[in-house]
């Protein structure tokens, strides 16, 4: 079973494609304990990879969090990728995509002037404390004070636009004609008799920032939470 989530995190780094034959090299998480779970190859040639995370292993005695077989997890994902890449999904991720980067604008532009405003403020309230008369010590703390509170407000918003800026700045550009031209050929080319698996594992990597995976005690059942690349809504 495969779990959708639309609020999606970033990683700081990408693990580039290893090859093998399991699909979610370096993407799988374990959905128990948080850490990035490992594959384990058959040692016979044929035999199916496995999932596993070795859970606290700094601690004797400590158990194995999951281990989960890999081959209908693989074909799970695959399926949700593909099924993610068809046009009318790709045209609602790019509709999605422009409204997020119009809120990202106006969200930015709002800020600007809350920042310029605070600045406004701080320089007046340094001009008050600079032409109070010293002997007047009250009230030139009093302005000291505002002064303070004026610039560390004006230091708070530049924090906020450098983090948003970052954030404008590490977001992927789209391109919308190479977008449908992906969902037009992807399902061919997946499954095309010479795509590689490391071809796959690469494709993956560009759609997807990681896979949690858990397994349902009273089923038994794998379910799959897929964090996908930006996020998108379905």
């Amino acid at each position: 079973m495969i779990a959708e989530n639309t609020h999606m995190k970033k990683r700081a780094s990408r693990r580039s494609a290893r090859g093998g034959r399991a699909l979610l090299t370096g993407l799988a998480r374990c959905g128990r304990c948080g850490r990035m779970m490992r594959v384990n190859y058959g040692m016979r040639a044929g035999h199916a990879h496995r999932y596993y995370c070795r859970g606290d292993e700094a601690h004797v005695g400590a158990f194995r969090c999951i281990g989960i077989g890999g081959i209908r997890i693989d074909k799970a994902v695959a399926t949700a990728i593909l099924e993610a890449v068809s046009e009318h999904a790709v045209e609602a991720a790019i509709r999605a995509a422009q409204q997020t980067s119009r809120a990202g604008d106006d969200a930015r532009r709002a800020l600007a002037c809350e920042l310029e405003e605070a600045r406004y403020e701080a320089s007046l309230a340094a001009r008050r404390y600079e032409i109070v008369d010293p002997t007047k010590r009250l009230v030139a703390r009093e302005l000291e004070a505002r002064w303070n509170a004026a610039l560390e407000r004006v230091a708070h918003l530049e924090e906020r636009a450098a983090l948003l800026a970052r954030e404008v700045a590490s977001r992927p550009a789209i391109n919308q004609t190479q977008l449908m031209t992906l969902a037009h050929d992807l399902p061919a080319a997946w499954n095309a008799p010479g795509t590689d698996m490391r071809t796959k594992q690469r494709l993956t990597r560009i759609l997807i920032q990681e896979v949690v995976i858990d397994l349902d005690d009273n089923t038994n059942e794998a379910i799959a939470t897929v964090h996908w690349t930006g996020g998108r809504q379905r």
